[in-house]
């Protein structure tokens, strides 16, 4: 596939990084988007962008557009939402006063565009994610969360796997990235726009001797980093993104997961149960008192990943036959 050169774009297109890959916009893959846009017959308005997955683009009210390789054509057959209606139907079978710790699914719909169709799912609007929080409240400053919002956000995110599981899920992705904030501060369009930091980042396509084709956006947009949001105690957190999910009783090859924070079973045999999200939930606990980026949704085709590393030297190194079956 021919490289994508992004000075095709405006120079805000700098601004605008990190940003998915333009190969990827092509038959199979993402949706091209441009602020404006009306989706379902004009029920959903593109209005900014929260963020990206290796699957999916997120874009607020929230509205999670697949690629159209992991669409499916019964979206009751996709396991995200298979796993998200499963969740909310054992949440509206216990007591309705209990809090919720996952994300709400609303509605689901069929989106055709350029690059084939797109299953698409309408989600409650939450915060910033944990990984972002830490990024510039902790990592970027060297600092770290104050000690009562650490042990109130690792105690509701044991209370949603446990949840998961007596629902019959498990997440399959537990880290920080996933792991997002209420945002019960805004109450008007006007607040959320401040909170997300003012009007969103973009850069329009501009490259007249090489004609933009349809598979490509006629403007990239920088993912909100929700930079005026502010911890509060009125704040909960949701788990999100259950793309990777999984039935509790089910085991599973690990190649698919999150491989910088696998777990040793994942590595020494292969397989991975619902005891994953348990090993990763202490990874997202660890990164809430260290200022490194160490929990990640990095996936690496080395032998060792710069969290096995560290694992390693803090624990010393494995016993020999389980570091030649590694």
């Amino acid at each position: 596939m021919d490289r994508i050169d992004w000075r095709s774009y405006t120079q805000d297109v700098v601004r605008c990084l990190p940003h998915k890959s333009l190969e990827r916009y092509c038959p199979g893959g993402y949706h091209p988007i441009t602020l404006g846009d009306t989706l379902h017959h004009g029920r959903c308005k593109i209005t900014n962008k929260l963020g990206y997955g290796s699957y999916s683009t997120v874009t607020w009210a929230s509205l999670k557009i697949k690629r159209a390789s992991r669409s499916t054509e019964n979206l009751d057959e996709d396991p995200e939402v298979r796993s998200m209606k499963a969740l909310e139907k054992h949440y509206v079978c216990g007591p309705q006063d209990r809090p919720r710790r996952f994300l709400r699914l609303l509605d689901t719909f069929h989106h055709e565009g350029p690059n084939s169709i797109h299953s698409c799912l309408v989600m409650e609007l939450l915060g910033p994610s944990l990984s972002s929080v830490l990024r510039i409240n902790c990592w970027d400053d060297g600092e770290f969360l104050d000690p009562n919002t650490i042990l109130r956000s690792s105690q509701q995110l044991l209370e949603g796997i446990q949840f998961a599981h007596d629902a019959g899920i498990s997440h399959g992705d537990i880290c920080s990235a996933n792991i997002a904030f209420t945002c019960n501060g805004a109450s008007t369009d006007e607040e959320l726009l401040k909170l997300l930091g003012g009007n969103p980042v973009t850069a329009t396509y501009i490259n007249k001797q090489i004609p933009r084709t349809p598979h490509l956006p006629l403007q990239l947009v920088k993912s909100t980093e929700w930079s005026m949001w502010v911890y509060g105690p009125t704040e909960d957190i949701r788990i999100i993104d259950w793309g990777l999910s999984f039935p509790v009783k089910e085991t599973l090859n690990p190649e698919n997961h999150t491989g910088d924070l696998r777990s040793p079973e994942g590595f020494f045999i292969h397989s991975i149960d619902s005891r994953q999200d348990l090993w990763q939930a202490g990874c997202a606990v660890y990164s809430l008192f260290t200022p490194f980026l160490t929990v990640s949704n990095y996936v690496s085709t080395n032998r060792y990943t710069p969290f096995s590393i560290n694992t390693i030297h803090f624990f010393s190194h494995c016993p020999i036959t389980s570091d030649l079956k590694w």
